[in-house]
């Protein structure tokens, strides 16, 4: 009998380890789809991070694609070159760690994997329709810059022109005089339903 329980026991271990394993290993999967929710001091604090952050992603899109004059050429029948894919990714990335304060690497690498993966579906289109070299010859190196630089940006709205931009909903700031936290505050600080209330 006392084997018996020692059995038991040394299985039921087992279960509860193997239990808490998943359970950690599909924590850290959820990380990866979880919309981080980042506090700011105010608008201008956010403004001011966007903008840096839209920055970084511009000045990478035209290294690649202005500057660059062998990948822009190689654009002409592959749409986005490998090399492009690969950099413009790392810079989406490194915009989107900056604007969440790095708190979620694993959501901004695939929000910039998924960016990159549209734009790449946009112009494989054009591609296999046969129309791509149409455009790409009606195009110069700036105007398809600005047209990938303008695409990033309208996935990324944080809400100004459409509601459900990937940057809609992870800001956060406190309200001055509830204390209560929301996506909204006009510049005084105040959220919209206490500065409804005054």
């Amino acid at each position: 009998m006392e084997n018996l329980v020692k059995c038991s026991t040394v299985l039921y271990d087992k279960d509860i380890i193997d239990k808490n394993e998943e359970i950690n290993s599909l924590k850290k999967k959820l990380r990866d789809y979880e919309e981080p929710k980042i506090d700011f001091a105010n608008m201008e604090d956010w403004e001011i991070k966007k903008n840096e952050a839209y920055k970084i992603i511009r000045e990478g899109i035209d290294k690649w694609i202005i500057e660059d004059t062998f990948e822009y050429e190689h654009m002409s029948y592959q749409g986005l070159t490998s090399r492009q894919q690969i950099n413009l990714q790392i810079y989406i990335e490194e915009a989107l760690n900056l604007i969440t304060k790095e708190e979620n690497k694993e959501w901004a690498y695939r929000i910039s994997f998924e960016i990159i993966y549209g734009i790449r579906g946009f112009l494989n289109a054009f591609i296999d329709t046969e129309i791509w070299e149409l455009i790409y010859f009606q195009l110069n190196p700036k105007t398809m810059s600005d047209i990938i630089y303008n695409n990033i940006l309208w996935q990324l709205d944080d809400g100004d022109t459409h509601s459900d931009g990937i940057l809609a909903n992870i800001r956060l700031f406190t309200c001055k005089i509830c204390k209560k936290k929301d996506d909204y505050i006009n510049e005084d600080n105040i959220c919209f339903e206490c500065q409804e209330e005054n």
